[in-house]
């Protein structure tokens, strides 16, 4: 019987080294040209694509999510190929393992369910615009802004700064808060003593004079008059339907011009 240390007197090391050698070069060769390929696709997809969506119908949020998720295929195209050829330089005979319908393909089999389900998902999401890049959601448990949507898994970043990323299999419950006009309440807090009406008047005249920003944002103000807030407090109300990404600007333009009116009302008084 030959000893260990008789068989390891056998081996060639010198043709050992040089054949390690020889596919450690070529992995990292491998993963260079894979790593440089990628930062062509993504050279040409922001050049091309791009501009191909610029010249649609398309919004940007709509154009943003195309321009991720083909990006995206893209580069899992290039990682599926990159697997094949270092699994050729290895040695592996992946002819054989395709062929085969044993044990490993089975588990295969059940590793890939699961991303089938995720590719078939976020098709789906895509095609009935379930969300795009840049709307406001709630997906699930999860609120926040949708940063990107994958091919196989949507990252969404709430208003603490934590990225979420969902495997799109999990999506099963969203709402999106950016595709329809949402209401907006601008309630100025006012006292018992207030004239209303002339408070009224004076917020006519408001929006007698911002006509311009009106039809910019498409909006025609409702005035509610005065009310009680959710906490029980005397208020203002105007109200504005706007989508969500206008809320801010809208508010912040007239809140201080209402202010300013009623403030002026109780000098005069």
């Amino acid at each position: 019987m030959i000893s260990f240390n008789s068989y390891l007197k056998t081996v060639d090391w010198a043709s050992v080294i040089n054949l390690v050698g020889q596919k450690c070069l070529a992995l990292v060769s491998l993963a260079l040209a894979c790593w440089l390929f990628k930062k062509l696709i993504h050279a040409i997809a922001h050049r091309f694509i791009w501009k191909s969506l610029r010249v649609t119908q398309q919004d940007i949020n709509r154009q943003q999510t195309l321009a991720s998720l083909l990006t995206n295929s893209l580069d899992y195209l290039l990682y599926f190929f990159t697997g094949y050829w270092a699994l050729a330089i290895l040695g592996v005979p992946i002819s054989s393992l395709l062929a085969g319908a044993g044990l490993a393909s089975l588990a295969f089999g059940l590793g890939a369910q699961g991303f089938l389900t995720d590719v078939i998902n976020g098709f789906f999401i895509l095609l009935e615009r379930q969300y795009d890049v840049g709307d406001r959601v709630t997906i699930n448990t999860i609120s926040g802004t949708v940063k990107q949507v994958g091919i196989r898994t949507t990252q969404i970043l709430d208003k603490d700064g934590t990225l979420h990323t969902l495997p799109n299999r999990q999506v099963t419950l969203v709402s999106n808060r950016s595709l329809q006009a949402i209401r907006l309440q601008v309630d100025l807090p006012i006292a018992l003593e207030t004239d209303v009406a002339q408070l009224r008047q004076a917020v006519l005249a408001i929006h007698d004079k911002e006509q311009h920003f009106l039809r910019q944002h498409s909006l025609t103000p409702d005035i509610k008059g005065a009310c009680l807030n959710p906490l029980s407090h005397l208020v203002f109300r105007v109200e504005f339907w706007a989508r969500l990404d206008q809320h801010d600007s809208i508010y912040f333009h007239f809140f201080p011009k209402y202010q300013q009116a009623l403030t002026k009302i109780k000098t005069d008084d």
